[in-house]
């Protein structure tokens, strides 16, 4: 009886912790409170971790900045330091507030300004495997934005994403 009573317990603790990870958090560009780069600009001020409360390390990979072309958007910083809204724009899944490795199976991007089909967002496991990956819809919403979504359902795999296209877009919303 005492076994079953810490397998109960044990149950119980489990699916309280796997709740817990389901709740959805957003950020967006205008959350930003550094320095604007110019649309289409040099970089003024990189993004870097500002973003860890909303669970994305974006010092991981590619360089981003947020631009002031309204309404903001996190844009990437390509090798002549510009943002010219095709470099990717890619972050780390990490704890909430932290820099440590977390994971999601949930992640959906809202980007503006691209043609149905133009955008690209990859899920990639903790070695760098692609997991799933998504087109863009076509424009919705305010300033003709996009959507993008990946959903594992119940795997808590995913522990970085990149968002990549052919189109003049920025990265508008994300949420995981």
């Amino acid at each position: 009886m005492k076994t079953f009573r810490h397998l109960l317990i044990g149950l119980t603790l489990m699916v309280g912790a796997q709740s817990a990870n389901a709740a959805l958090v957003t950020h967006s560009a205008q959350d930003w409170t550094g320095a604007l780069t110019p649309a289409f600009g040099s970089l003024v001020e990189a993004v870097d971790d500002f973003f860890i409360g909303s669970g994305v390390d974006y010092t991981f990979g590619n360089t981003e900045g947020v631009f002031s072309d309204p309404p903001e958007a996190i844009c990437g910083i390509n090798a002549a330091g510009v943002c010219d809204l095709v470099t990717a724009v890619d972050g780390r899944i990490v704890d909430l507030g932290t820099t440590s490795q977390a994971f999601t199976s949930y992640i959906m991007a809202e980007a503006g300004f691209a043609a149905d089909g133009t955008l690209l967002l990859e899920a990639f496991d903790v070695n760098g495997n692609l997991l799933a990956s998504a087109l863009n819809g076509p424009p919705a919403g305010p300033n003709g934005r996009t959507t993008m979504e990946i959903d594992l359902g119940g795997s808590y795999s995913i522990a970085w994403f990149r968002i990549s296209g052919q189109d003049s877009w920025g990265l508008n919303t994300l949420t995981i």
